[in-house]
């Protein structure tokens, strides 16, 4: 095996909640309702993380500090007069500036909203509250979501904390990078095209993308019909243990959002999926996957195996179909982009320009109608194939995190780029859950896998992941690389 495909286990060990920006979400809420330590500390010490080395990384772009820290003590004063806690009490999260936070900005990155002040929240982040999280700061977006990398009009770029050459993923790469260095232990992001997995396969943390309607979301005044159909919220953490808890506290239908349905639908077992078995593809549709990327597949296949998972290599049918009605549903309505290209920033601008000629879609309402009624013949065909083979492991992106404007190059940079996105845009398509977990390192950057499932089967999602981590361990947090020297000139 050549260096590239080699992969190394980083594990942090055994999180101890007196180190608490090592220790998860699930043992910090524990630790507080023991009393062994404080919200106040836990969230001080989160602040002073984010004060040490935030600076050089951009990932928290707003802070809560007084807030946070009212709410610590708010927390403290129930435990100690004995109250019913929720099973995030008194736990900081962060949240992603496009998630509606009462009283502060939903900038979406972009200079145009810098002060559209939420008038409430979102409806996940009132059942975060009710659950005893804590609101700790905001953090970095590309404009409006679009782009593969995070870099906003309104605050610059987020430098990945592994090598600041590479993207730290986007859209939501703000949130990625501060759970990757313990500056938060629990985030909430969103996923129309791999926003919450593409970040997490370049940062080295863990996410699961919901089911659509599985975790509601105010809808969006005049939004495209493709984020309505794909875009979804969900969590970013270091253990599964924690995506699991932040999901049982999230999910659930809610009167805002049309597409959602009863948390029982989601978190109950998936009768027709066959227990412990699971179909690999480590060349997902073609086309090429980086021997790192595939390493980490094989890896995560053999924990599996030694743990009693049956697994045979198989892939949905029409892969390459499916992964193609992202850009005919997203493109091919002729209202769909004009509508947000006035709120971009030049660069998040020639970045949609460049995904658009890329994707070979021009607005043609017949497109994008054909391209709906294909989806529900698709949706009924992958049923089929996971009712067959059990859960799908195989790539989250089939190539390495890009160089930092590669997005930005050329068409023809971009179509690489998107073919590496064939998976996430075929799973955003139709609609699926997926869970992302890292299985190592190679050459100095996180490697992970993608266990998608049916319709409703977060959990069994989020069990395979768990059987992979307890052997392969977690990546993170980590302590940011030190900047790279300039170049002295010649």
């Amino acid at each position: 095996m050549s260096n590239e495909q080699e992969l190394t286990a980083v594990t942090t060990g055994a999180s101890s909640v007196k180190n608490h920006t090592v220790a998860s979400a699930v043992e910090l809420a524990a630790a507080i309702k023991s009393g062994d330590t404080s919200s106040r500390e836990v969230v001080r010490v989160h602040l002073d993380r984010i004060d040490a080395i935030n600076e050089g990384l951009n990932a928290v772009v707003r802070r809560l500090d007084g807030e946070a820290l009212a709410a610590a003590d708010t927390a403290d004063a129930a435990v100690r007069a004995g109250e019913t806690t929720g099973p995030l009490h008194g736990v900081p999260i962060t949240l992603k500036e496009n998630i509606d936070l009462a009283g502060h900005p939903t900038t979406h990155g972009t200079v145009a909203l810098a002060h559209a002040d939420a008038i409430a929240d979102e409806p996940i982040v009132v059942r975060l509250k009710a659950a005893g999280a804590i609101p700790l700061a905001r953090t970095n977006l590309p404009d409006m979501a679009m782009r593969l990398h995070t870099d906003s009009g309104l605050y610059g770029p987020t430098r990945n904390p592994w090598d600041e050459a590479v993207t730290p993923g986007g859209s939501s790469g703000g949130e990625a990078v501060c759970v990757a260095t313990g500056m938060s232990p629990l985030g909430i992001g969103g996923d129309m095209c791999g926003s919450l997995r593409w970040p997490s396969q370049c940062c080295g943390v863990a996410t699961l993308k919901p089911t659509l309607g599985a975790v509601p979301r105010a809808a969006l005044p005049l939004a495209p019909f493709g984020i309505e159909l794909m875009a979804v919220l969900g969590p970013l953490a270091r253990t599964v243990a924690d995506l699991r808890a932040a999901f049982e506290v999230i999910a659930g239908a809610h009167s805002l959002d049309p597409w959602s349905y009863p948390a029982t639908s989601s978190l109950g077992n998936v009768l027709d999926l066959p227990p412990r078995r699971a179909a690999i593809s480590t060349d997902p549709g073609g086309g090429g996957t980086h021997p790192s990327v595939v390493a980490g597949i094989e890896r995560a296949a053999g924990v599996l195996e030694d743990a009693g998972w049956q697994i045979v290599e198989a892939e949905p049918p029409q892969l390459g179909e499916a992964a193609r009605l992202w850009p005919e549903i997203n493109y091919g309505n002729p209202t769909n982009i004009d509508a947000m290209t006035a709120l971009l920033s030049p660069d998040a601008q020639l970045a949609l320009q460049q995904w658009a000629f890329a994707a070979g879609v021009m607005p043609d309402g017949n497109t994008f109608v054909e391209a709906l009624q294909r989806r529900s013949s698709m949706v009924g065909q992958w049923a089929g194939f996971f009712q067959n083979h059990g859960l799908w492991l195989t790539a989250t992106a089939t190539e390495l995190p890009f160089e930092v404007g590669a997005d930005l190059e050329s068409i023809e940079r971009v179509q690489r780029i998107l073919h590496g996105h064939r998976v996430i845009m075929a799973t955003n398509s139709l609609g699926l859950p997926s869970a992302v977990i890292p299985v190592g390192v190679s050459d100095g950057l996180p490697q992970s896998v993608q266990i998608i499932g049916p319709r409703f089967a977060e959990m069994a999602c989020l069990s395979a992941a768990e059987t992979i981590e307890r052997t392969v361990g977690t990546l993170t947090p980590i302590e940011p690389m030190p900047p790279r020297p300039a170049e002295r000139p010649r």
